[in-house]
C-alpha cells in the first residue's frame, strides 16, 4: 500500500462531473500510481460507470462508497455547500483500515503539479497536513467571529479544510471524525465543518506549503494580504508555483464562461463550459491587477 497514493473525493450526482474534473487533473500530472476513494451521496449506477470508464487505467484505480446521509441529520448547510461537503468526516470509518494515509480533496479544484509531492511532505506526526487559510488570517473580523464562535488561538493557526493530508491512524485511534460531526451538529459554524475541524484538532496539523491549497484570496492577492509583508511575500511566491488552485466559495469555475485567468485550469479537463454567464467585469479587473503584481514581484 506504500506505493499507492489514496485520494478521497467526494460528491453527489451534480458533483460528480466536477470530481471528474479533479481527478483527471491528478492523473495529468504524475506516473504515480493512484487509488481514488469516491464517497458517494446517493450517486446513481450510470453516473458511477462514466466516472469509473474515465478514471481505470494502468496504475489507476477507483472505488465507490455509498454513505448513510441520515448521521448528518441538524449539519448545517448554505447554498454553497451541501451534505456531501460533509462525508470526508466518516473516511476512517468508511475507508478499509489497511489505509493509513489519505489525501482529501474539495471537487472545486483541480491540480497542477505532480500529486506526490504533496504525499510525501513530512507530517512530523501530526494527524493532519493543510495549508493556513490566509482569506481569515488576513482579517481581524474574521479571526475575533473565530474566537467568539468557538474559542481559536492565534498560536493554533487556522487552515483551510479542502486540502489535507490526513494520518487516518490517529484520525481513527482519537476519534476526530465522530468529534467533528458532532461539533457541526451542535454548532452553526459559519465556515461550516472547517470551523469544526479547526476547534477539534486544536492546533494538531502541519502546515503546508501555500502553493498546495491557493484560494481566492491568495489567488485574486486580497489587499489585506498585500499589505502584510510575510504573507504578501508567500501568495506571490505561491502563484508562482501554484500545486493547487481551490476555487473556494460561492464563485465556481463552471459557473461562467471560459475567462482564462479565471477557470482556464478548470476547462482543460472538461468539454462542458458554461454558454450563458460572463465573468463579471470587477473580478476581470482584481484579475488584471494581478497579473501587474506578478509581473513586478
Amino acid at each position: 500500500m506504500d506505493d499507492i497514493i489514496s485520494i478521497v473525493l467526494a460528491c453527489d450526482n451534480n458533483y460528480a462531473p466536477h470530481a471528474l474534473v479533479v481527478a483527471s487533473s491528478i492523473i495529468a500530472h504524475t506516473q504515480s500510481k493512484i487509488w481514488f476513494h469516491i464517497l458517494c451521496d446517493s450517486i446513481d449506477g450510470i453516473t458511477r460507470d462514466r466516472m469509473r470508464a474515465s478514471i481505470k487505467r494502468k496504475n489507476i484505480d477507483v472505488s465507490f462508497y455509498d454513505t448513510d446521509s441520515s448521521v448528518m441529520s441538524d449539519i448545517y448547510i448554505s447554498d454553497h455547500i451541501s451534505k456531501a461537503a460533509y462525508l470526508r468526516l466518516m473516511i476512517g470509518d468508511i475507508l478499509p483500515n489497511d489505509i493509513n494515509k489519505v489525501i482529501y480533496l474539495d471537487v472545486d479544484l483541480v491540480v497542477c503539479k505532480d500529486i506526490k509531492e504533496l504525499w510525501q511532505v513530512d507530517m512530523h506526526d501530526h494527524v493532519l497536513g493543510a495549508v493556513p487559510d490566509y482569506g481569515i488570517l488576513s482579517s481581524k473580523k474574521s479571526l475575533a467571529e473565530k474566537h467568539k464562535s468557538f474559542g481559536w488561538k492565534q498560536d493554533n493557526g487556522y487552515f483551510n479544510s479542502g486540502v489535507l493530508v490526513i494520518n487516518l491512524v490517529k484520525w481513527r485511534e482519537q476519534g476526530y471524525g465522530a468529534n467533528v460531526l458532532n461539533a457541526s451538529q451542535t454548532h452553526n459554524f459559519r465556515h461550516h465543518d472547517q470551523d469544526a475541524l479547526n476547534m477539534v484538532v486544536d492546533g494538531n496539523w502541519e502546515p503546508l506549503d501555500l502553493s498546495w491549497n491557493v484560494i481566492p484570496p491568495v489567488y485574486e492577492l486580497k489587499p489585506a494580504i498585500l499589505m502584510c509583508t510575510q504573507l504578501r511575500k508567500n501568495a506571490i511566491k505561491a502563484n508562482k508555483n501554484i500545486g493547487i488552485l481551490h476555487w473556494a466559495g460561492r464563485k465556481k469555475p463552471w459557473q461562467y464562461q471560459l475567462y482564462e485567468p479565471f477557470n482556464g485550469e478548470y476547462y482543460k479537463y472538461t468539454r462542458n463550459v458554461a454558454d450563458h454567464t460572463s465573468y463579471p467585469f470587477r473580478k476581470k479587473i482584481i484579475l488584471q491587477f494581478r497579473k501587474f503584481i506578478l509581473g513586478r514581484a
